[in-house]
């Protein structure tokens, strides 16, 4: 096993502040812009961007002023979470999932947090505890993306959490304000000996739901997620189970797998293949559209 450094001191304070049962976590350590182009393309293959949007559903267009200033803002650094994973249907067997519940953090400096926080100003909003919460209440655009409600609030003069569920959101709030020890992806999991904390992007998913991987596998653990800039296999993702069978992912193009160790397999491919992209989103639980 390689040294993997150690965690963004802020990725481990967003840890602190999520509540029980959480069953993935992505960090994103390095600033990106919010917009792109061609959201129908290059979107897909930027997985910074997909970290931030796929807690955002139900949005057609035109897009309202607080999601068309996130876009144009640099989000310094953000982490994405999910609770209540379900396999997606018509992919089952195949480990996609989505999460039914999900928030972002996200990290803005000035003038961005600013301009953000008047974009804010125009929703619905109530006072909770020491919170402001804002309401989003998206149309929806067809069957497959439906009417949605987004929560907003600032938890600092830099970071925001967005949210689909409002009392996880509030939990946020509340561990943040009594400065809860941690609960969510405790340190003992055996995925975070496989996460490489000096990758751009990183993750891990725990199994404590259905547990399937690339194929059904009810002994299934979890598994490690990395994205680079700098490699050619930008995409690594690393699955846990004890004992393993044969793994069915060797039979597709451009997809490097090997036998880490007993029990570990890891699966590297360039990030330009973008069905594959999304399938690594998708067993992290992020809602991709495609």
């Amino acid at each position: 096993m390689l040294s993997f450094a150690q965690p963004d001191p802020l990725a481990i304070e967003i840890l602190n502040w999520l509540p029980p049962g959480t069953q993935s976590f992505v960090f994103v350590s390095q600033p990106f812009r919010g917009s792109s182009e061609d959201a129908t393309q290059k979107d897909l293959l930027n997985l910074q961007r997909l970290t931030v949007r796929s807690v955002i559903r139900g949005v057609g267009e035109p897009q309202p002023p607080w999601i068309e200033r996130l876009d144009q803002s640099t989000i310094q650094r953000a982490a994405f979470a999910g609770w209540e994973m379900r396999p997606i249907p018509r992919h089952k067997g195949l480990g996609l999932s989505m999460a039914l519940s999900s928030c972002v953090v996200v990290q803005l400096g000035l003038p961005d947090v600013e301009l953000f926080a008047t974009a804010l100003m125009d929703l619905p909003a109530r006072r909770e505890q020491e919170a402001t919460l804002y309401r989003y209440d998206a149309p929806g655009t067809s069957s497959e993306n439906p009417p949605a409600t987004t929560w907003i609030a600032m938890l600092s003069p830099s970071l925001s959490t967005i949210c689909t569920d409002p009392d996880r959101l509030m939990a946020i709030v509340e561990r943040r304000r009594m400065r809860s020890a941690r609960v969510a992806m405790p340190p003992t999991l055996p995925e975070w000996k496989w996460v490489d904390f000096r990758a751009p992007l990183w993750g891990l998913r725990h199994f404590n739901g259905p547990r399937v991987f690339y194929f059904e596998d009810p002994k299934a653990i979890g598994l490690a997620f990395a994205g680079y800039n700098d490699q050619p296999e930008s995409i690594h993702l690393t699955g846990l189970r004890d004992p393993l069978p044969v793994y069915k992912m060797r039979s597709i193009e451009q997809l490097h797998v090997e036998l880490v160790e007993s029990g570990v397999v890891r699966a590297k491919w360039p990030k330009e293949i973008g069905t594959l992209l999304v399938f690594a989103c998708w067993v992290l639980g992020m809602v991709i559209l495609i």
